[in-house]
């Protein structure tokens, strides 16, 4: 994906000039620099990729993105990427890298979305993201701040002594017989990868009583921390 920065120009010279003073040009208007937001949802230790078509017509996988337009924030310009690529709406989302015209972030993607048009999309492995991308340093430095920067942090338990990570379970459940399903609270709970974390949870699960559970997602849950009750916030 091509990174624009969008000039603007400056606002002209006021056509009256202040009676008390010589002609004074109107304040500049601030430039507005596009910026590149990219979505890093991960899932049984893959992350979603779309596929892209380079200025010769050559096909290459990308994290899903949108460039922000004028006066949009980077959280919306997020929410609206991820949306227009996949059609996945956006749940929790920490900031994992910030470059000088990009930014990534780490996201829990809740899914269904009502997109206008979707984007093929595939889950790969961080390699195979890197090299088939056409921005593949920039890559390189976005998996780089994932694995080392964002999860260990003295304050964050997202991974533990064994080497088990914090996982978020988004699933949707009845509350018996007849009843539909609705979106709960994620669940957290300690795995050893993504597919461990689905295991666990099914485990968990009640059988019989006509309860019916949906897993919406999987993914890390970073940026979380434990109070002295052990408690998690985040």
């Amino acid at each position: 994906m091509t990174e624009q920065i969008l000039d603007r120009q400056t606002s002209q010279a006021a056509d009256t000039p202040l009676e008390t003073g010589p002609e004074t040009a109107a304040p500049a208007k601030a430039e507005h620099r596009t910026r590149c937001i990219y979505s890093l949802v991960q899932q049984a230790g893959k992350f979603l990729a779309v596929a892209r078509r380079g200025p010769h017509g050559e096909s290459h996988w990308e994290l899903p993105a949108a460039l922000t337009v004028e006066g949009e924030e980077e959280e919306a310009a997020q929410t609206r990427g991820l949306m227009e690529c996949a059609g996945l709406e956006t749940g929790a989302r920490t900031r994992i890298y910030e470059g000088p015209n990009s930014t990534v972030y780490a996201v829990a993607a809740v899914e269904p979305g009502v997109a206008r048009k979707r984007l093929t999309c595939a889950w790969l492995t961080a390699e195979q993201i890197v090299a088939n991308s056409a921005r593949g340093p920039l890559m390189t430095a976005v998996f780089g701040a994932l694995e080392t920067a964002g999860v260990n942090q003295s304050n964050v338990i997202s991974k533990t002594k064994d080497g088990r990570t914090l996982y978020s379970v988004v699933y949707d459940a009845n509350d018996g017989p007849g009843t539909p399903l609705r979106r709960r609270e994620p669940h957290y709970l300690h795995a050893l990868n993504g597919e461990d974390a689905a295991k666990q949870f099914s485990e968990m699960i009640p059988r019989g009583h006509g309860l019916t559970v949906n897993v919406i997602g999987v993914a890390p849950a970073i940026g979380f921390y434990q109070e002295k009750d052990g408690s998690l916030r985040g």
